[in-house]
């Protein structure tokens, strides 16, 4: 799901987490030129790629970089030498990084990244304080704010956090991309979107 939110069209991609591979694998379904990977447990992925090797396909394929490390302090890092690098970046992580933690000037260092349609997705984990606690990260950062609500098992939460200056916003996604491409996988249902819902 959290691939398929991003602007059209993507030339460049970061995915912050997703250490299984699965995220990056659906992105890459998509044109792109590069897919840049920052995933702080190695295990993970060695696991990945014993055990899953159809989910971690991302790993092998040439677009794909992948750096072995912890996602924000990477971002950190980076974030004066890449601005304006990517369309899209995704954070598939746990609720809290294992090392470093979440800031406002994270996603500030973050959004300066993007390209100027660019936009965030995150997952946000599935219910109660998150939500709050992350929206006040987000609101000084972001002006335009998405709040998704997925039907999955735990009835988790995605966010999709745009720092576009097109009109760009998930209502106006197809969300039937999976099946029109005959991805592998089903898409999930989106119940409900809305505007700083929240979040």
């Amino acid at each position: 799901m959290m691939a398929s939110l991003g602007p059209s069209p993507l030339r460049k991609v970061l995915v912050l987490g997703g250490g299984d591979g699965g995220v990056a694998t659906v992105a890459l379904k998509y044109p792109m030129v590069e897919l840049l990977q920052v995933e702080i447990d190695e295990r993970v992925i060695q696991m990945s790629k014993r055990f899953f090797p159809h989910f971690s396909a991302a790993f092998t394929d040439q677009r794909h970089k992948l750096v072995v490390g912890d996602a924000v302090r990477w971002v950190e890092d980076h974030a004066h030498e890449m601005q304006s690098t990517f369309d899209l970046c995704i954070i598939d992580s746990t609720d809290e990084p294992l090392e470093s933690v979440w800031s406002i000037s994270f996603y500030q260092r973050l959004k300066s990244m993007l390209t100027p349609h660019g936009a965030i997705v995150q997952n946000i984990g599935s219910q109660t304080d998150l939500l709050a606690d992350f929206r006040s990260l987000h609101q000084p950062v972001f002006q335009k704010r998405y709040l998704i609500n997925c039907l999955t098992g735990e009835g988790s939460y995605s966010c999709q956090v745009n720092g576009a200056k097109r009109n760009h916003r998930p209502s106006l996604i197809s969300y039937d991309m999976p099946v029109r491409r005959r991805l592998p996988f089903q898409a999930l249902p989106c119940t409900h979107i809305s505007k700083d819902s929240g979040l």
